[in-house]
């Protein structure tokens, strides 16, 4: 196995996923059975990753939205009572 290459190789990180429907463990975009309990999946299933996948990257956008602003406000109070 190349390392290296794993470690560079982002694609990796931005396949989409979702939990299989029979054992809620998570299954890649495109594979057609889950390797982990074999269920077969149908069209209706890859609708719901889809779906799935969609949720999960605007839940994670607003997370992003809400969070940074409060730890740069943290950072700017802590500078803020160190010059004093």
């Amino acid at each position: 196995m190349d390392f290296d290459n794993d470690l560079t190789n982002y694609s990796r990180l931005k396949k989409k996923s979702a939990p299989c429907p029979e054992c809620s463990l998570q299954v890649n975009e495109g594979e057609e059975k889950c390797h982990h309990c074999g269920y077969s999946f149908s069209a209706v299933d890859f609708e719901l990753f889809d779906i799935y996948a969609r949720k999960q990257r605007r839940k994670g956008i607003k997370k992003g939205i809400i969070i940074f602003p409060i730890v740069m406000f943290l950072f700017y109070l802590v500078f803020l009572l160190l010059e004093y």
